[in-house]
């Protein structure tokens, strides 16, 4: 059978004493079958000998002061719990069709408009919108438009509008204005209901406003993108 054997060292005079605790209880303490040096709490680990998977339980209280030099690359997805400021979602509709009006009354641009459910109450929508076209400005001054919000099962509002004039944009033909609008708007619907937001226009005349035409060969193409940003 294998044997114990405890060698002194030959250039020490100090008294090595193994203790027993004070325990009532037989314990077993098997040694390792290899060679090296027993670890207590003032040794070190070597870092070559770090390897494996270190048990979540183990970082669970991990300090920022433990994090030194350059951490590994790690995809966004794998990010959780920061919604601060965060894009959580966005959404495009763009429109290339000619659409005439000559209503003195809000009505929808037919294909610039989102419909997205909020993640939150809390999230807020970042809306950009880029329309332009043509309009008479001998009987119809200004081109408004507005982003109307409706909210499912709720009802709508319109936060917002924007006005384009003919004193501001007018072109060669003395009828005839040009207008671009660029709009940037930041929307708090507070729900978590499905909510459609959508352009609408409306003249300031008899005139008329058409939409995606700037009155030459090339045709102008109108978008609306919705952001949503975790509050």
């Amino acid at each position: 059978m294998a044997k114990v054997k405890i060698q002194g060292n030959a250039s020490g005079t100090g008294v090595l004493t193994v203790t027993a605790p004070n325990t009532s209880t037989d314990r077993t303490i098997t040694l390792p079958d290899t060679t090296g040096t027993l670890l207590d709490e003032n040794s070190s680990v070597p870092a070559a000998n770090l390897t494996g998977t270190v048990a979540d339980a183990r970082i669970s209280a991990l300090t920022a002061s433990k994090l030194t030099g350059a951490l590994p690359a790690i995809s966004g997805a794998n990010l959780t719990g920061i919604t601060t400021g965060k894009v959580l979602a966005v959404y495009e509709d763009t429109d290339v069709g000619e659409y005439d009006t000559n209503s003195t009354s809000f009505i929808d641009v037919p294909g610039l408009y989102i419909t997205a459910t909020p993640s939150a109450t809390s999230s807020k929508f970042l809306v950009l919108i880029s329309m332009a076209g043509v309009g008479t400005h001998s009987s119809c001054t200004s081109v408004q438009f507005r982003l109307e919000r409706t909210i499912s099962g709720v009802g709508t509002t319109n936060p917002y509008t924007l006005t384009r004039s003919a004193a501001h944009d007018a072109i060669t033909n003395s009828n005839v204005f040009g207008y671009d609008v660029q709009g940037l708007f930041l929307d708090e619907p507070s729900t978590t209901t499905q909510t459609t937001w959508k352009v609408q226009i409306a003249t300031s005349g008899a005139g008329y406003a058409r939409i995606n035409s700037n009155m030459g060969t090339n045709d102008v193409t109108s978008s609306i993108v919705l952001m949503e940003i975790g509050a």
